[in-house]
């Protein structure tokens, strides 16, 4: 009797565990440990997520990531909207999101972070007409062809499972009003995240940070630092350290690192040029 009560209950918890897994069977979440890095970490109660529309997006806010989420044992997911198809040099729509999906991937095994990746259309090329509500239009029918009556009903489902046991959930996006770089499809994602925030108020408790770094093109220097348009933004120096894991790397080698080598397809937009770590600043708000 009690080697069938034993059994039962490693029945149960194994079963409890399969079930904290926010990824469960999904086709569109994307585990780097294959299932062991969130079904460790879910139950602790320091969750971030990260959301864009593109991947490489979160290169604004990697060292915030890396800092939280590498040998930490924080949650973390990032939530990517589209493959990136229209972002590439000398590449067909398919053969750059061919491209860009690995790449991503392995920006999401870099900072132990789970992946959602879907497919909506990217940018000019694909969506018409391409203004606010052209965009949002765009994206909310790719959020039904997956089962939910708009995008943030997608955003809200995903939240729901990976919201913190007992502490906030911090989501990180780009600001609405500017998206980091001007992107539209920035402001449209970064806006209907803040409408499903608001939204949740009442069920979970969430703290919101936007990026309030831009890219910088000036005298063949490129580089990230504050938006001079944004008062009192909280900034960390590309050349201090990260203060809570892997306090051996800059802010500066983290956005580096992948920058350099993992999103290599993306290097032809400013080459080689992103090299001036003091001009560096990763500001939120």
């Amino acid at each position: 009797m009690k080697s069938i009560f034993l059994l039962i209950s490693m029945l149960f918890f194994y079963c409890a565990n399969v079930s904290a897994d926010p990824c469960g069977d999904s086709s569109y979440c994307y585990d780097p440990d294959g299932g062991n890095a969130s079904l460790t970490n879910i139950n602790n109660p320091f969750h971030y997520v990260f959301i864009g529309a593109h991947p490489d997006d979160e290169l604004m806010v990697y060292p915030l990531m890396k800092n939280f989420c590498a040998e930490n044992n924080a949650y973390c997911a990032m939530i990517i909207g589209s493959r990136g198809r229209q972002g590439c040099n000398n590449l067909t729509p398919t053969q750059c999101g061919n491209v860009r999906e690995p790449e991503l991937k392995n920006s999401a095994y870099y900072l132990e972070s789970d992946l959602w990746h879907f497919d909506f259309p990217d940018g000019a090329n694909e969506i018409s007409p391409y203004n606010w509500n052209g965009v949002k239009s765009a994206f909310d029918r790719s959020s039904r062809l997956l089962g939910y009556s708009n995008t943030v009903a997608l955003i809200k489902s995903i939240f729901r499972k990976i919201k913190s046991p007992s502490s906030e959930l911090v989501v990180i996006s780009h600001s609405p009003d500017h998206g980091s770089t001007g992107h539209l499809d920035h402001k449209v994602l970064a806006s209907l995240t803040t409408d499903a925030i608001r939204e949740l108020k009442s069920e979970i408790n969430i703290i919101h940070l936007k990026s309030e770094s831009k890219l910088y093109l000036a005298s063949n220097k490129p580089y990230i630092a504050r938006n001079s348009d944004i008062s009192s933004p909280i900034c960390v120096t590309g050349s201090s350290k990260l203060t809570i894991t892997n306090r051996h790397l800059t802010n500066f080698d983290v956005f580096n690192h992948g920058y350099n080598n993992i999103y290599l397809s993306q290097k032809f937009h400013v080459g080689d040029n992103l090299k001036t770590s003091s001009l560096y600043e990763f500001c939120y708000k």
